[in-house]
């Protein structure tokens, strides 16, 4: 995993290569559209109809409800400003319960969206088999035979969970370790590359390649 500089300056964390990440749109709200808003027929006519002080109460309703300056100036063919300057002062109660019989449709809604992880959970019985691996590919060490293949297996079932679309923090969190430990041993198992230029985040040279004839040491 490497750090990258956005244009404001601050760092960021960018996912070390081959770490996949499903994405699922939530629905977190709905607000008035501030543009491209058309009041209703039935409501521009009353508008254009009505006389000065009634038609500045009838607006000064209308903006309560969230309907926008443009919505009602477009009708009555005059400017945003104007409709501003409607509503600077409060109509009497006298004229607004002239109006208050007309209707006061509320404006259309657009749906908020925000764009989250998608969280899958783990398999258990892969979980628990991670943990019955994890204490041999831990031992592993150096270019020696000892447990490597119970280390190989471990890490790509780590690997396979993550292209699945379960999440690096809550397989860390299962296995007892950090997320940039399950990183790091991705990057030296060939899983993932990381354009880091410590030594130490590159792949091993001492590994075996499966499927390959007269299999040798890298």
């Amino acid at each position: 995993m490497t750090l990258k500089t956005n244009s404001a300056g601050t760092k960021t964390k960018r996912l070390t290569k081959g770490m996949k990440q499903d994405k699922e749109q939530i629905l977190v709200g709905t607000r008035v559209p501030k543009s491209d808003l058309t009041l209703p027929k039935e409501v521009s006519d009353i508008l254009i109809a009505l006389p000065l002080d009634e038609r500045r109460a009838y607006v000064f309703e209308l903006r309560k409800a969230g309907w926008t300056l443009q919505s009602m100036a477009t009708p009555l063919k005059i400017t945003r400003e104007s409709i501003r300057l409607y509503g600077l002062k409060e109509p009497s109660l006298e004229v607004l319960a002239k109006v208050k019989h007309l209707p006061i449709v509320q404006p259309p809604l657009i749906e908020l969206y925000v764009e989250r992880v998608k969280r899958v959970k783990p398999d258990p019985q892969v979980i628990a088999q991670l943990k019955e691996l994890q204490p041999k590919a831990f031992m592993v060490r150096g270019k020696g035979k000892s447990n490597r293949e119970e280390a190989e297996l471990y890490t790509r079932l780590i690997y396979e969970l993550m292209e699945s679309g379960v999440s690096g923090y809550r397989i860390a969190k299962e296995l007892g370790v950090t997320h940039s430990a399950l990183a790091f041993r991705l990057v030296r198992y060939g899983y993932t590359t990381s354009n880091g230029t410590s030594r130490s985040y590159r792949k091993l040279t001492n590994r075996k390649i499966e499927g390959e004839e007269n299999a040798e040491l890298v």
